[in-house]
């Protein structure tokens, strides 16, 4: 079997000679996905390592270490991972990088972010939640035990509200659902408007969820889509990519590590989501993409989207990898 030539002679020189060396040994092409195990806890500890990891958030370490996993895998890396900083957290400077390391004799740097869909998602994830168990406390007595419902709320109606505003909305919805509660029959629904914006409850029956309960069903923006998806990755290159392109000018490795909370970029970050200059930028400044997707802070599966001058549209599967415990 050929040399895995992901990377061409130039950029050679931009990465660890244990992953120059690999790269030219036969039969180091990986068939299908890997399986990495969870890391130990002092598994890329160092001496050197910055008490900035101490501040980092549960789902950041996470990512990180599932990052270096990866790049260990992918490249076929048998060198340490040592001197591992956090300047983020070093000052009070939080636009620096997240992580820089050593790998080798050379320096790495990544830059780890959760994508949202739409600006909010993660507000609505969790307020929307809220908002529901609010709900089923107040009419849970009332709600039938042979049955349970779902709401479909759209995120305009959550994302950036207050008290005043949910509240109101939370009447609209329970005196609807009390006033239907005889005639909705299974598998039906209905609908209410509010702000003009509709919320849909869905009444079920199916195994696996608790009866007389109301649950939340996760929806999408139905109103411009598609540009506000856009938007928001825009934002999100605004907000990363500098920070990337100040160590690549360093001679480090470039890292984009984007955590996936919704599922939908498990493709990494698509050409035709961004505009020019930021195509650019990612070609020319970022390394290598990665994405990763999440479920209540542990990395789950992870993606390279982008090696160097390639930038995947679509992924193959000798770039994917399970991380599990």
């Amino acid at each position: 079997m050929g040399s895995r030539n992901v990377i061409n002679t130039r950029p050679l020189a931009a990465i660890p000679k244990a992953l120059a060396r690999s790269l030219g040994r036969p039969g180091l092409r990986p068939s299908g996905a890997y399986v990495i195990h969870a890391l130990h806890d002092n598994e890329f500890q160092s001496e050197n390592e910055s008490i900035g990891a101490n501040l980092k958030k549960e789902n950041e370490i996470n990512a990180l270490e599932a990052t270096f996993a990866i790049l260990q895998k992918y490249y076929h890396i048998s060198d340490p991972i040592t001197e591992k900083r956090y300047p983020d957290e070093e000052s009070s400077n939080k636009k620096d990088i997240d992580c820089v390391a050593r790998i080798g004799n050379k320096k790495v740097a990544i830059e780890h972010t959760i994508i949202e869909i739409y600006d909010g998602q993660i507000e609505y994830t969790y307020n929307s939640f809220d908002f529901i168990q609010q709900i089923n406390t107040d009419i849970k007595e009332l709600l039938p035990k042979d049955r349970y419902y779902e709401a479909l709320i759209q995120p305009s109606l959550i994302v950036g509200k207050g008290k005043k505003e949910l509240k109101t909305l939370a009447g609209s919805i329970k005196a609807e659902l009390i006033k239907n509660i005889t005639t909705l029959e299974i598998g039906n629904s209905i609908r209410i408007l509010h702000n003009g914006e509709e919320v849909v409850i869905y009444c079920q029956n199916y195994e696996g969820l608790e009866r007389g309960m109301l649950y939340r069903a996760p929806t999408l923006p139905t109103k411009d889509f598609e540009l506000k998806h856009r938007k928001r990755i825009a934002r999100l290159l605004n907000d990363k990519l500098y920070k990337l392109i100040r160590y690549k000018l360093k001679g480090c490795i470039t890292i984009l590590t984007i955590e996936d909370i919704s599922g939908r970029h498990m493709q990494g970050i698509k050409k035709d989501d961004v505009c020019l200059i930021h195509k650019l930028m990612i070609l020319f400044f970022v390394n290598i993409g990665i994405v990763l997707v999440s479920n209540n802070k542990k990395m789950i599966v992870g993606n390279v989207w982008k090696d160097t001058n390639k930038w995947y549209q679509n992924i193959p599967m000798r770039n994917r990898f399970s991380l599990t415990n």
